[in-house]
């Protein structure tokens, strides 16, 4: 009789215990400003406007002597067919553009393919803050990472400039 209400017991308390969930969750705003149609091999500018919630935390980017640092990265291709698969898309990755502030990522890049094609990418933005951690009246210093990954997408149409305006509609 003992066994068995230790059993229940075990079961009761493996099923009442729960693991403790961060109830913060990532957050951004974001979008692409980039012409829709550009002509091939020719570059243009363009830019990812963005707000997240790390910026409560710092809004100083690739700050090396500080107890914050924060990295705001965009790692993309160029592609002409969207992969839904987040895996497929980082195996073919082609190029990563740095932001210089919180606000925005650049974008400079050409296309050499006719027809519809796609910026399809992911935003990282990344914080890491120095902490001391106090383990048997020793000083440990530590280091947490906070990760936000954002998957951003642009529609961009590629056409010849030597093709009739007409021709170019489609």
């Amino acid at each position: 009789m003992k066994k068995i209400v230790a059993i229940v017991i075990l079961i009761v308390s493996l099923i009442s215990c729960k693991k403790e969930v961060n109830s913060k969750k990532a957050y951004a705003k974001f979008s692409i400003d980039f012409p829709d149609t550009v002509v091939v091999n020719k570059y243009y500018e363009g830019r990812i406007i963005y707000k997240s919630n790390l910026d409560t935390i710092t809004v100083i980017l690739n700050e090396v002597d500080s107890k914050k640092s924060r990295m705001l990265e965009y790692a993309f291709a160029k592609t002409k067919i969207i992969n839904q698969d987040e895996e497929a898309l980082k195996r073919i990755i082609a190029d990563t553009m740095y932001s210089k502030s919180n606000l925005s990522i650049p974008l400079f890049l050409k296309f050499n393919k006719l027809g519809v094609n796609y910026i399809d990418g992911i935003i990282k933005d990344e914080v890491w803050i120095d902490t001391i951690e106090i383990k048997n009246k020793k000083k440990e210093k530590k280091m947490r990472i906070i990760t936000n990954e954002f998957r951003a997408t642009k529609k961009v149409v590629v056409i010849d400039d030597k093709t009739p305006a007409l021709r170019r509609v489609q």
